[in-house]
């Protein structure tokens, strides 16, 4: 399934050295300072992770036109509600995800790799569509300028199958007739978001394993809105140590749109 698969960038904790009895009365120090600090940067670190912002690693090319593999991303968890470790809930959100916006979700399915990178193309109650790769939503027509160039050839996609769309068709809006229903890769709908999910797509129309086929997206499984690319480097440069400063595309650091 080709996704934009992200990792979440570990978080490494602060080295914490004991102290070192010098002699004398051979109690430990009084002011164990080191150990408090270093205590108090690892709570600060996993808090800032979990509520605030976390980092990912962009590893495919289904968003390429906006991100390509080799970024690193920052994403906001607070702006759509973080969750609360082990309770499994989620603290008030400060907003729903809005059109256009790129966001971090689980994938959905048991045993699921890493999460995903996907643009919010409709939310609930939107009316969609494409026709011959051009975007419709609720009538109207999206201007993409985020969009990579096309590069393949439209295929049809099939209603049955481990790959299959019948869920299209309970999506269909009324007076639409599921027999003369023929979706394909670049021509599809017109499809109706339900409540509490969202649509969402690949800026790389051709290589983007989306809604399209995945189906629509749950509010609960969106993790966060992602900000900027804070560091790029080309995986697949050839140039000598150290990698992370000779590989490094420094354009491409910056707001993501």
């Amino acid at each position: 399934m080709i996704g934009t698969a992200v990792h979440a960038a570990p978080a490494e904790p602060p080295r914490v050295t004991a102290p070192v009895d010098r002699g004398g009365t051979g109690n430990a120090s009084p002011h164990p300072r080191p150990l408090r600090t270093a205590a108090m940067a690892t709570a600060a670190v996993i808090i800032l992770r979990t509520f605030v912002v976390q980092v990912y690693g962009v590893t495919t090319p289904s968003m390429a036109g906006t991100l390509r593999p080799g970024d690193y991303v920052m994403t906001s968890n607070a702006v759509f509600g973080p969750r609360v470790p082990l309770v499994h809930r989620r603290l008030p959100a400060f907003r729903g995800p809005r059109h256009g916006e790129v966001v971090v979700f689980d994938e959905g399915r048991p045993g699921a790799g890493p999460a995903v990178i996907k643009r919010i193309i409709g939310v609930p109650g939107d009316t969609l569509q494409m026709i011959d790769r051009t975007m419709l939503r609720n009538g109207r027509l999206l201007r993409e300028r985020y969009l990579a160039a096309p590069s393949t050839a439209d295929e049809r996609l099939e209603l049955d199958g481990p790959l299959g769309v019948r869920w299209h068709l309970e999506a269909l809006p009324a007076g639409a007739s599921p027999a003369v229903y023929e979706p394909s890769r670049d021509t599809w709908g017109p499809l109706v978001v339900p409540a509490g999910h969202y649509f969402v797509m690949g800026d790389n129309r051709d290589w983007s394993v989306d809604s399209r086929v995945a189906g629509f997206i749950a509010r609960s499984r969106i993790r966060g809105k992602v900000l900027a690319i804070y560091y790029s480097a080309d995986p697949a440069s050839t140039r000598p140590f150290p990698r992370a400063v000779t590989a490094l595309r420094p354009r491409r650091i910056g707001r993501v749109r």
